[in-house]
């Protein structure tokens, strides 16, 4: 399966998320890919650190690199498809021929993922623009990474929503769907995480995950380090987290094959 996470409010954790899920995975036994589609960096950062890979999305879409000569190995057990900052500059250029433009991840990526790759990950900039329209033509599915204590989370998690429905619409991608919200940075000693956690689960009851994830120094400490949590602290309560949620993706996945209908836009 291939997920995006996504959602165009900075600071939410998509990409903390994105990094930590992937190594809980992996450490379940999975085989996964993570891919940077977010010209940013952050996530090449954290996996790669001081590395600087000679092949990364911006020879993809530039020089039509194939995704075999674009992938790396960490020392997390996750692979990925770095990107590069350069990327940033061609997005104007992109934007010249949409259709083209939207459909280049899936191009890229999609069929070798599928057959490659038990889960891939696609992490996202903070936006509903060119970059996010290329992960959802490319993935099954949408994770929604929301911050616990804003209010303006579950605002952003209806236009995602509606931006889905968008997609499915207009055909770029039919079968894209809604999985689930996964709420961050629980602090369950304020009265705003408990609202918000809440709300979601009123709003979204089947498309929220149980599993939450909490503020954590462990997870603060291991982004400052470029290492995934379950790496600086297994034992952690982020950590601990990071593999419940894991272990419940796998679940969501299993159960999809099982019954496709269980998981709707």
């Amino acid at each position: 399966m291939i997920i995006a996470m996504v959602n165009n409010k900075g600071g939410v954790g998509k990409t903390v998320s994105s990094v930590n899920l992937a190594a809980a995975l992996a450490n379940r036994g999975k085989k996964v890919l993570l891919i940077d589609n977010d010209p940013q960096c952050n996530a090449t950062s954290l996996l790669l650190g001081d590395m600087t890979p000679d092949n990364t999305l911006y020879e993809a879409y530039t020089e039509n690199t194939p995704i075999n000569k674009c992938i790396y190995p960490t020392q997390f057990g996750v692979d990925i498809v770095p990107n590069a900052q350069i990327t940033s500059q061609i997005e104007a250029d992109l934007y010249q021929d949409t259709a083209r433009s939207y459909a280049l991840l899936k191009n890229f990526a999609r069929e070798y993922a599928a057959e490659h790759y038990d889960i891939t990950i696609i992490d996202c900039p903070p936006s509903l623009g060119l970059w996010v329209i290329q992960a959802m033509s490319c993935a099954d599915g949408i994770i929604v990474p929301i911050e616990a204590g804003s209010r303006f989370s579950l605002d952003g998690l209806a236009s995602i929503y509606t931006s889905i429905e968008s997609i499915r619409a207009t055909k770029i991608n039919k079968e894209l769907r809604f999985l689930k919200t996964l709420v961050n940075k629980v602090d369950m000693r304020t009265s705003s995480s408990k609202v918000i956690i809440e709300k979601v689960r009123e709003l979204y009851p089947d498309n929220t995950f149980e599993t939450t994830i909490p503020t954590n120094d462990s997870i603060k400490q291991a982004e400052l380090q470029r290492t995934t949590c379950l790496k600086y602290d297994p034992q952690s309560s982020g950590s601990k987290r990071y593999r419940a949620l894991a272990d419940e993706l796998i679940a969501l996945i299993d159960d999809e094959k099982q019954q496709p209908s269980l998981i709707n836009g």
